[in-house]
């Protein structure tokens, strides 16, 4: 049985507008601030963004209804369903705000990753969460940036001196955080 039906947004200035965005929840919640685990939490878009704009909030804590109370395959037809309806989509962000609430979060969005055919990514801080193993369960299509902490065959964002990508702040027109390559990417400000 379907809970609620699934909201997203297309894109913003920083993203582009290929790319659907789905959160597990909001920023002023997020269970990595909450864990002491977001060492950007003064610097958090999404949380200003929650506090500036009185829509925000509730929309995200609608999304995390949803996203709590589906199933991997329900939330795998209905992104579906929206990417039928938007042709142009080569992306999913998932968590643009908030984390990965558990690890049965993990699972439902590599299993949601099984379920559909286009690339999805999402960062994390729950270095609780992403162990130097979870690259081999991760599908082809599902790129995890950790921030702030390495583990092997993922992407590591942060502040990094030795580095072999530079952030361009701008998702539009770089791809280097939608695949998992494996590397360092430096990113001068969150």
């Amino acid at each position: 049985m379907k809970i609620n039906e699934l909201e997203y947004s297309i894109g913003n200035k920083k993203i582009g507008t290929d790319t659907i965005i789905i959160n597990m929840g909001s920023a002023l919640d997020c269970s990595s601030l909450k864990r002491g685990l977001c060492q950007y939490a003064s610097k958090c878009y999404a949380m200003k963004a929650e506090r500036q704009y009185p829509t925000v909030k509730p929309f995200r804590d609608r999304q995390e209804h949803y996203w709590l109370n589906n199933t991997a395959e329900q939330i795998a037809t209905d992104i579906n369903e929206a990417l039928n309806k938007h042709k142009k989509i080569k992306w999913i962000r998932f968590n643009e705000s908030g984390d990965f609430h558990s690890g049965e979060c993990l699972q439902k969005l590599i299993q949601v990753s099984n379920l559909v055919d286009i690339r999805i990514y999402t960062y994390t801080a729950r270095r609780d969460l992403i162990t130097n193993e979870t690259y081999k369960t991760l599908p082809a299509n599902l790129a995890i940036n950790t921030s702030n902490f390495e583990r092997k065959g993922l992407n590591a964002f942060g502040q990094y001196e030795d580095t072999r990508a530079q952030c361009r702040m701008d998702c539009s027109v770089c791809n280097i955080c939608k695949t998992t390559k494996d590397i360092l990417i430096n990113v001068p400000v969150h």
